[in-house]
């Protein structure tokens, strides 16, 4: 037991002394953020930014404040500013940014108070140092005429004094109801405690006439809307001696009030009435983009012209900003480039060095261990700059912000990278071949030369091709390296002593490396001139008629290989008897069948039916039996006879 209790008694110790150390890590983090000392001058004009000599209640006022760091200040550090109960409070942030966009700090305003904590930028930087401004508006003072009021602005509980003059109002409570001539009146200002809210006062039959059904209309312009249940209705009696409305009470909306309401508006309903009304009611901002919130509202009344008045109610605003360099120490600036996967040193990188001003301050290529080193540098904000890469290199990062702090270090060193160029390699165009053979029409194996043909066509890349070319004593004329596309070849000088074929081919090259081949027959003259003809009338003897065939196509890789029933042997010219089916070879085996299909190119022809032809030499036609028949009769009436 002993024993137990001593070890719950050692654990008790060590979980007093773990709180202890935590409670002094706690409070040494508190010490790391401290308050500092920066405002140099508060300074209070109106809202425009101009000194006035007096003011009134609910004018508004500029608060304009500069600041300096004058110590060692860190990233957490805070100053604060308290606003003097006679003027507005405010409510939002503030980001003290300089011209390149880093915020030094943000100022945060919660009623009186303005608290800004800094960025770690000013620990980067010297001679930091800015400005910040609210809008304002002074309260309600008790009437006391032109007086001198003292505006105390609090910084880190230290004091800052100013002081402004302001016209109260007269403490003569004389009068007469001659001077009081308001039928109708409105206000409006954003709400002292939520910026996002703005108050409205409607004063009705100041003057306290007889009225008679009375409607009051209400028109929101866009960028704010009325708050459903903020209206509240008093009614009272002018004093035409103070000018103040007595004996107000609160009206219920209900009859005979008659009262409707929406986002855009309402419309209040009253009846014959000799008393002064006030109505308090609110608006909603629902964008901030737009700083000036309008609000018109009308009064009609039976015996009375209407009355418009529209007000426009502006948003409070605010701004700072901040500047700082680094120009109090100075160093150097050493580069090393290297390969970003192997880590390889590279040589011949270039680079710019360019300051806060846009100005290049220095040029630095690297050497072969991959090095670059300035000269002594100011500190302070700059742009590296690559302008060149390394040999089979390229530019990753073509610029970047970089900060040189020579506070601790007199020499900076930076790594920069680069990825190694993949070689281009060009895609080769497609190109074919046309092979031609040019031969007798009734000696396929004997070969023409001489034949001359035209090439025409518009390759892939929309080129226009033109070649002509002539057989050689081979029959052959090639077309070599013809780009991707249709083309059209014709045959425009015929061989010496035969026809010219006056048909056009199309041919289509569409794989690489693929050499079309093409069969040109051509028959003799009848009347050999001699020589070829080039380009023959079509009616003369000397000319052929193109046979109807499919373009040569060179098919490619697309299609796989197929079984097709090809027609090797030649028809013979031979009449066929019409009780006689042909008889065709495909691929060696006899057809008998007379529908037998031939495939041409992709399209499938079958051959049409069989005619009555006539009979060749040593053949016995029709005509034959014909005779052969009348002979046979007429010898059979002659033997009957006898």
């Amino acid at each position: 037991m002993k024993t137990f209790d001593k070890i719950i008694k050692g654990r008790k110790n060590i979980i007093i002394i773990l709180t202890f150390l935590f409670q002094i890590l706690l409070c040494s983090k508190t010490v790391l953020a401290a308050d500092v000392d920066v405002i140099d001058n508060v300074k209070i004009t109106n809202e425009k930014g101009v000194v006035q000599g007096g003011y009134r209640p609910g004018d508004r006022i500029k608060i304009d404040v500069d600041w300096s760091i004058k110590s060692e200040t860190k990233a957490g550090d805070t100053f604060s500013l308290k606003i003097p109960k006679e003027l507005r409070g405010f409510n939002g942030t503030i980001q003290l940014k300089d011209k390149e966009g880093r915020n030094f700090g943000t100022g945060v305003g919660k009623g009186d108070i303005i608290t800004f904590t800094f960025s770690d930028i000013v620990e980067k930087l010297e001679n930091i140092s800015g400005f910040f401004y609210i809008q304002s508006e002074i309260k309600y003072i008790e009437r006391q005429g032109e007086i001198e009021v003292p505006l105390v602005f609090e910084v880190n509980g230290k004091a800052i004094k100013n002081s402004i003059i302001v016209d109260t109002g007269s403490t003569n409570s004389g009068g007469s109801p001659s001077k009081i001539t308001e039928m109708f009146q409105k206000w409006g200002r954003i709400n002292e405690n939520d910026d996002n809210i703005i108050d409205w006062v409607l004063r009705v039959n100041y003057k306290g006439e007889q009225l008679y059904n009375i409607t009051i209309t209400d028109m929101i312009s866009k960028g704010h809307e009325f708050v459903d249940g903020s209206l509240e209705l008093y009614k009272g009696y002018t004093n035409h001696r103070t000018g103040n409305i007595d004996n107000q009470t609160k009206v219920p909306l209900k009859y005979p009030v008659n009262f409707s309401s929406s986002p855009s508006g309402f419309k209040l309903k009253l009846y014959n009435e000799s008393e002064t009304y006030t109505l308090y009611y609110q608006t909603k901002i629902v964008d901030k983009s737009i700083s000036d919130f309008r609000n018109k509202a009308t009064l009609e009344a039976y015996n009375k012209k209407p009355i418009i008045k529209e007000i426009m109610v502006k948003d409070f605003s605010s701004g700072g900003g901040a500047s700082g360099d680094l120009k109090k120490y100075k160093g150097k600036l050493k580069l090393i480039k290297q390969d970003k996967t192997t880590g390889e040193l590279l040589e011949g990188a270039v680079f710019e060095l360019i300051n806060d001003e846009n100005k290049v301050v220095t040029t630095l290529t690297t050497n072969r261990k991959g090095e670059a080193i300035t000269n002594e540098v100011l500190g302070g904000i700059y742009t590296l700059k690559e302008i060149k890469a390394p040999k089979g290199y390229k530019i990753e990062l073509e610029s970047e912000e970089i900060t040189l702090n020579f506070k601790e270090n007199k020499e900076i060193k930076k790594i920069v990278t680069n990825k190694k160029v993949t070689p281009w390699t060009p895609i080769e165009p497609i190109k074919g071949s046309i092979k031609i053979t040019k031969v007798d029409k009734d000696n396929l194996d004997k070969v023409l030369e001489g034949a001359e043909f035209t090439l025409k066509g518009i390759s892939e890349y929309n080129k226009n091709i033109k070649l002509i070319g002539t057989t050689d004593k081979n029959g052959l004329l090639e077309f070599k390296d013809i780009p991707y596309g249709k083309y059209t070849l014709k045959e425009i000088k015929a061989p010496e002593g035969y026809r010219i074929y006056e048909g056009e081919q199309e041919i289509i090259i569409k794989s690489q490396g693929k050499v079309v081949e093409v069969k040109v027959e051509n028959r003799k003259s009848k009347t050999s001139s001699g020589s070829g003809s080039r380009n023959p009338d079509p009616e003369k003897p000397n000319s052929e008629k193109p046979d109807t065939k499919e373009p040569p196509v060179d098919k490619g890789d697309e299609l796989p290989p197929q079984e097709l029933d090809v027609i090797k042997d030649k028809l013979k010219d031979k009449l066929v008897d019409k009780d006689k089916k042909p008889s065709v070879k495909v691929n060696e085996v006899e057809k008998k069948d007379s529908s037998v299909n031939i495939l041409l190119g992709k399209k499938e022809v079958k051959p049409k039916k069989s005619v009555d032809v006539l009979p060749k030499t040593g053949e016995n036609g029709p005509i034959f039996n014909y005779v052969l028949g009348l002979l046979l009769i007429v010898g059979g009436l002659y033997l009957r006879k006898r």
